[in-house]
C-alpha cells in the first residue's frame, strides 16, 4: 500500500455508512424499551409484573425507628406486652433497587394496603381483616408506610371465620296489600369483647399482609407476608414451693415444672419477695432479671386510652404494694436468674423475726411468667444456736455443749485431768528414749 491508499483508508465514513450505523443503534434502543414493560424483562433492564414478597421488608418496632432482631422481637411480643398495650410499630418499604424498579413500572395511582388477619389474600375474609393503614403507591415509592398501634390490637383476631364489624340490617320488605313489613337483620358480635386478646396461646402467628392494588381484592400489583409470632402462654408455675427460715435468710425449695421435657421453652426461675407483705427488699439494680411482666390491677395500671398513641406507662410502685409479688413486680425481685437446672435457693441478708412474702416464677424465652406461692404465704428467719453462741452464752461461760465440747463437763475438771496425764505419760517416754550412738 502506497502513501495515497494509506491516507485514504484514514478518511472518515461517508454519510450514507453513519445513517446506517446510527439506525442499527436506535433499533437496538427501541428493543430494549420494549423489554423494560415487560414481565421479567430482559438482561442488563428493568424488571416489570406484579411485586412479590421478596420486594418488601417488613419490620416491627419497639421503639419508632428501631427495627427489631428476630430474638428481641420474640422478647417482646409476648403477654406482657399484650397486657400492657404497649406501643409497637410495623413498617414496610421497598425491599432493594430491583423492588424498586419494578413498582415504578406499575401506576403510581394503585393503592398499598397493610392488613392484619387470617387468610386477607382470599376475598371471602379480605373485608374481616384489620387495616392499619393504606396509601397511594406515588407516595410508598418514596417513603414506606410506618403503622403506630399497640401489641393487644396486634393480637386481634381478623379475618378467617371471624365477623369483626357490625351486621348490617336485612332488607326491609315491600309492603304489599295487607302484607307485613320485614324485618331487619341481627347485629354482628367482635370476638374479641367477650374473650382476653392477649391470651392467644402459644406462638400464635399474626399474618400482616401488604397488598397493592388497582381495586381492593383485586391483588393485582403485589402482595407480600410477614407472620408476627405472639406468645401468650406463661409456662407453668413451679409447684409445689416450700420455704425454711434460717439464720437471717430463708431457704426456698421447688420442683422443676420441667421433669418431663414437656416445656421446651422454660428459661429458668427468679424468685420475688416481700417485706412484711409490702415493702421492697433489696434496692433496685440488685439482681438482673429475664421476666417481663405488667401489673394487672387498676391502682398500678391506669385506665387506658382507645387511641393507640396514649396507652399508659405502667407504674411498679417499690413500697406500699401489696399485689407485688402476685403481679411479678420487678421492684420485688430477691435472686438472680436461675438456671432450669436449679430447685432451691437461699435468700439472704434477711432480718430475723421478720415476716417475708416469697414466690417463684418460672419463665419461657419469650419473657412470660407464672409465679407458685408457698403455704403458709409468710415466714420468719429465725436466730440458729449454734456452738459459738451456746459457748460465749453458757453460764458460767464456756459451759458449751456439742460442738468441740466433750460431754457437757466444765473446763477444769476431768478434761483438764486427762490432758495432764496424756502430757506427763509423753515426757516419760522422752526420758527413756536411748541416746545416739557416737
Amino acid at each position: 500500500m502506497n502513501r495515497r491508499d494509506f491516507q485514504r483508508s484514514r478518511r472518515p465514513l461517508i454519510p450514507g455508512a453513519a445513517l446506517i450505523l446510527f439506525g442499527a443503534l436506535a433499533t437496538l434502543a427501541g428493543a430494549t424499551g420494549v423489554a423494560r414493560g415487560q414481565t421479567g424483562g430482559v438482561s442488563g433492564t428493568l424488571p416489570g409484573g406484579p411485586l412479590g414478597n421478596s420486594d418488601f421488608f417488613i419490620g416491627v418496632q419497639k421503639a419508632e425507628g428501631v427495627n427489631l432482631s428476630d430474638v428481641d422481637k420474640a422478647r417482646f411480643l409476648n403477654h406482657a406486652s399484650c397486657q400492657c398495650k404497649r406501643d409497637v410499630w410495623i413498617k414496610a418499604i421497598l425491599a432493594n433497587a430491583t423492588a424498586s424498579a419494578k413498582a415504578q413500572a406499575i401506576a403510581g395511582t394503585d393503592i398499598v394496603t397493610m392488613m392484619i388477619g387470617q387468610g386477607c389474600d382470599q376475598t371471602l375474609y379480605y373485608h374481616a381483616c384489620l387495616t392499619l393503614a393504606t396509601a397511594p403507591l406515588s407516595q410508598f415509592r418514596l417513603m414506606g408506610m410506618v403503622v403506630h398501634t399497640t401489641v393487644d390490637v396486634l393480637a386481634g383476631s381478623y379475618g378467617t371465620g371471624t365477623t369483626i364489624l357490625t351486621g348490617s340490617g336485612g332488607v326491609t320488605g315491600d309492603t304489599g296489600a295487607g302484607g307485613a313489613s320485614g324485618t331487619g337483620g341481627s347485629t354482628g358480635t367482635d370476638p374479641n369483647a367477650v374473650r382476653d386478646p392477649c391470651a392467644v396461646g402459644d406462638a400464635y402467628s399474626q399474618p400482616v399482609y401488604i397488598f397493592v392494588e388497582s381495586t381492593p381484592t383485586l391483588y393485582d400489583a403485589g402482595t407480600a407476608r410477614l407472620n408476627v409470632v405472639i406468645d401468650g402462654n406463661p409456662p407453668p408455675a413451679p409447684s409445689p414451693i416450700t420455704v425454711t427460715g434460717v439464720n437471717n435468710a430463708v431457704i426456698v425449695d421447688w420442683t422443676s415444672v420441667n421433669t418431663d421435657n414437656s416445656v421446651p421453652d422454660i428459661q429458668g426461675y427468679q424468685i420475688f419477695c416481700s417485706r412484711a407483705d409490702q415493702y421492697q427488699v433489696f434496692k433496685d439494680g440488685t439482681f438482673s432479671t429475664s421476666v417481663d411482666s405488667c401489673p394487672a390491677t387498676d391502682a398500678i395500671f391506669p385506665a387506658t386510652s382507645a387511641d393507640a398513641g396514649t396507652a399508659p406507662v405502667p407504674m411498679f410502685p417499690t413500697d406500699m404494694d401489696p399485689m407485688a409479688l402476685v403481679n411479678a413486680n420487678t421492684h420485688y425481685l430477691c435472686s438472680d436468674f436461675l438456671s432450669t437446672s436449679t430447685s432451691s435457693h437461699r435468700v439472704q441478708i434477711l432480718q430475723n423475726d421478720v415476716p417475708y412474702g416469697i414466690a417463684v416464677a418460672s419463665v419461657d424465652l419469650h419473657g412470660n411468667a407464672s409465679l407458685a406461692f408457698p403455704s403458709p404465704a409468710y415466714t420468719k428467719p429465725v436466730t440458729t444456736l449454734d456452738f459459738y453462741h451456746q459457748y460465749r452464752n453458757a453460764d458460767p461461760q464456756g459451759q458449751a455443749t456439742g460442738g468441740c465440747s466433750i460431754g457437757g463437763q466444765p473446763l477444769g475438771g476431768p478434761t483438764l485431768s486427762s490432758l495432764a496425764g496424756i502430757a506427763m505419760l509423753i515426757g516419760t517416754l522422752r526420758k527413756r528414749r536411748p541416746g545416739r550412738r557416737s
